[in-house]
């Protein structure tokens, strides 16, 4: 990550903590513009004014990416401010926990449209654009929890399990045109993603089982 790059852009979802912002900074360091995407006004500013210690243009976006036009709204941002997306970086997540039938249908429409459909629409719109530009890299967070079903976590699982079958797909269609697509699946994570701590994810903590968010972020980017 050391080596500089020049004129080139990434957009990070859910970069105001945790995984996405530290690859927010990874890329900083190298170079890389950045297009920031966070849910919370405040959080996301914190997190810009940290991110403008680097020589690099930043360009904050607060967006609720649980709304349906919101993969438009993002693609629509980059084109008025005439942006090309190098890295596209697909984190923003949420957490969902509870059996199915005590989730409200709200719940249920947010999580899978963050989780499926606008991660989808993301690729889609930018990968064209990688496409045929020749080059570029997709980075996509699943989660180990896409390999087994989890009761308690069937909706967050089952959207993991998406991406990362996505995923693996789509970097299929678009390796000949020189895109990569990197299919990150962590365990836990520190990060803000566990404010609502069970007993079980208190020990993990406890007996360092969480996986460092840095080191994922370099592990992703580096993949």
């Amino acid at each position: 990550m050391c080596e500089k790059v020049k004129h080139k852009t990434a957009l990070i979802s859910g970069a105001s903590s945790g995984i996405g912002y530290q690859c927010a900074d990874l890329l900083a360091q190298k170079g890389y513009d950045l297009i920031v995407i966070g849910k919370r006004a405040a959080k996301l500013e914190k997190a810009v004014q940290t991110l403008r210690q680097h020589p690099v243009i930043i360009y904050p976006l607060v967006l609720n990416l649980c709304e349906p036009d919101a993969a438009e709204n993002v693609f629509s941002f980059c084109k008025v401010n005439h942006l090309h997306v190098d890295v596209l970086i697909c984190n923003a997540g949420m957490n969902c926990v509870g059996q199915l039938m005590h989730t409200s249908p709200e719940e249920i429409i947010d999580i899978l449209q963050l989780q499926t459909l606008n991660p989808s629409l993301l690729c889609r719109y930018f990968g064209r654009e990688m496409k045929k530009k020749g080059g570029g890299h997709i980075l996509i967070v699943s989660s180990l929890t896409a390999y087994t079903p989890f009761p308690t976590l069937s909706l967050y699982a089952a959207s993991k399990r998406y991406l990362h079958s996505f995923s693996k797909a789509i970097a299929a269609e678009l390796k000949p045109f020189n895109v990569k697509v990197t299919d990150l699946c962590p365990g836990g994570v520190e990060t803000d993603f566990f404010d609502n701590r069970g007993k079980f994810i208190l020990l993990a903590m406890r007996f360092g089982l969480m996986m460092n968010a840095r080191k994922v972020a370099e592990k992703g980017l580096n993949a």
